[in-house]
């Protein structure tokens, strides 16, 4: 009897709580707006922040915000914070951050003020995504988030797709807690990925529309420094680190065939950075033929047979990943900066006679998969 009494009073209860959570579950939700993204700005002049969100409003039309899925919505302030309770007053609800999925910076921000403030603001919140993405922009925040896309209702989506699924072309991103992470690491030296928007030819019709289409590219990174914008790589200097980061291949490499021009595709790498009394990147890497215009089932562009690999074209390709290899190498010693992690392990062997880090010694090998 007493166990049924039990069974019968956490039942009661179960019943209880469940009822509480239909009564306000969805009073809270319709309370609250849903941030895809935030943008980030600041005016040097008047000292203001200005956060941009794209809210999801899928009651908006076309003409608006960014599309029928969602409009933006902009909130001034003297610090990141209160450019986002801003917000809060202009939209009379909560921002709800917990899906955001990227944090772009503008350049007035990273131009002028270290962006510590503005980044750190947003990682340090427990709803916030640790998973989001952080790039840099040349020009506003707004203005690139204004841009309309030839996919795709939301930029915010959009962008965070095409960074997802091009780390399988080499293309490198960072996460908002990775970022902040590395610049209180040793060195404290992190990148972003750098957003450009290539704008189409535009119709007369759009021009009375007031919107820009294109698309985007992201192939290039900004490195940072305790927080201060230090410089943008070069396309080469990027596809450099990206042979050197582990997770990134599809890297392409054109060569020629009977005097017609063909590309090799890295498909899979071995590197090994380390140091032993100077810098060692050792670099294992297969090469595959890339073909465009069909694949296999999954959507891949690469060729299910292999194709042979003469010698000649093997070096060919191999002269061109050392020269991408060595001109990020270069731009980190000018620039004095490690965003490879390998000043850490030279200053962790504390031997007297270590080499300068700018003397890596690179050791590259290429075959075919």
């Amino acid at each position: 009897m007493n166990t049924l009494k039990r069974s019968a009073i956490i039942l009661a209860v179960g019943t209880f709580l469940i009822l509480l959570t239909s009564l306000f579950g969805g009073k809270d939700i319709s309370s609250r707006s849903i941030v895809l993204g935030i943008g980030l700005d600041y005016d040097p002049e008047t000292e203001i922040y200005s956060v941009t969100a794209e809210v999801v409003s899928p009651e908006e039309s076309q003409d608006q915000g960014t599309g029928s899925f969602s409009k933006l919505i902009e909130g001034n302030g003297p610090t990141p914070e209160e450019a986002v309770y801003d917000i809060f007053v202009r939209l009379g609800r909560v921002p709800s951050l917990g899906q955001c999925l990227v944090v772009l910076l503008g350049d007035g921000l990273y131009n002028n003020v270290e962006v510590q403030s503005a980044v750190t603001f947003f990682s340090y919140l427990n709803s916030f995504k640790d998973s989001s993405t952080v790039c840099c922009v040349k020009g506003s925040a707004r203005q690139m988030m204004q841009n309309k896309l030839p996919v795709g209702k939301s930029f915010s989506f959009s962008l965070v797709e095409l960074l997802g699924s091009s780390q399988r072309a080499g293309v490198i991103s960072q996460s908002v807690s990775g970022f902040v992470r590395s610049q209180a690491g040793y060195g404290k030296c992190g990148y972003m990925t750098f957003v450009d928007f290539e704008e189409e030819k535009v119709t007369q019709q759009q021009k009375e529309e007031a919107f820009n289409e294109g698309s985007l590219v992201c192939n290039t990174i900004a490195v940072f420094k305790d927080f201060k914008y230090v410089d943008r790589l070069t396309v080469q200097q990027t596809k450099g680190f990206s042979l050197v980061q582990k997770g990134y291949i599809g890297q392409l490499y054109t060569v020629t065939k009977d005097d017609q021009p063909f590309s090799l595709y890295v498909s899979s790498k071995n590197v090994n950075l380390h140091y032993d009394r100077k810098a060692i990147a050792d670099i294992n890497i297969s090469l595959e033929v890339l073909r465009v215009g069909d694949g296999d089932p999954e959507n891949v562009l690469y060729l299910r047979r292999p194709k042979t690999i003469t010698e000649e074209q093997l070096k060919d390709a191999t002269e061109q990943i050392y020269d991408d290899v060595a001109a990020f190498f270069e731009v980190q010693q000018q620039l004095e900066v490690d965003i490879t992690g390998l000043v850490k392990q030279r200053d962790n062997l504390k031997e007297g006679d270590a080499e300068p880090l700018e003397d890596v010694d690179i050791i590259l090998k290429c075959d075919q998969h």
